[in-house]
């Protein structure tokens, strides 16, 4: 059974579990195929630079290693903020009640990339509760240090979830102003320049 969510809006609780809108379903998808000589699906493996063997999907692993070069189990490794203080974790978004009271205005919410889309079987009251309102929420699948940020939108009279993360934009500025250049002057000096009298005399 999928899991479900609890919105607190407007002094009222409404639950959904909400249903991923998957873009292979909606565009389909292409994937391309190795084959042999006869015909055959060739499948992907990987080579060892040391040894030279060849390993298959799935010989291959991750794992931590301490800065002695030894093995950490995951247990024992502790996630830390870039001051060195520890992070605590966030509970998932599924294990309580998510308050409904923030809004952001459109242009904060097409600064946002989006990773997933979920669309929330709810009641209409739930849905003319959010009306035109943009609403955004903290959001995680499953207890996490990291958090996405999740919108609340209604289109076509349907509830849409919206999760993804700010994006930065790099923006480019000029040192100094660059100079005004008199475009019919520059005309008139190439005009000149190119006055060039091939006759013979």
């Amino acid at each position: 059974m999928a899991r479900g969510l609890t919105f607190l809006i407007q002094g009222m609780s409404y639950s959904a579990a909400p249903e991923k809108i998957d873009r292979k379903k909606l565009y389909g998808r292409q994937e391309t195929q190795a084959v042999a000589g006869d015909g055959s699906v060739c499948s992907l493996v990987s080579m060892d630079e040391i040894s030279g063997l060849i390993l298959s999907k799935g010989g291959i692993g991750m794992g931590n290693l301490s800065s002695a070069g030894e093995w950490a189990e995951r247990s024992t490794l502790k996630t830390v903020a870039l001051d060195g203080s520890e992070l605590g974790l966030h509970k998932s978004s599924y294990d309580g009640s998510i308050t409904i009271e923030q809004t952001v205005t459109p242009e904060a919410f097409l600064n946002h990339t989006i990773k997933a889309i979920y669309k929330l079987p709810v009641p209409p009251e739930c849905i003319a509760a959010v009306g035109k309102s943009i609403y955004t929420f903290p959001y995680n699948y499953r207890d996490s240090y990291e958090q996405e940020t999740a919108f609340l939108l209604v289109s076509n009279n349907t509830l849409f979830m919206l999760t993804g993360y700010e994006a930065s934009f790099a923006m480019l500025t000029l040192e100094q102003n660059a100079a005004l250049v008199d475009m019919e002057t520059e005309d008139i000096d190439e005009e000149s320049d190119s006055e060039i009298d091939f006759s013979f005399r």
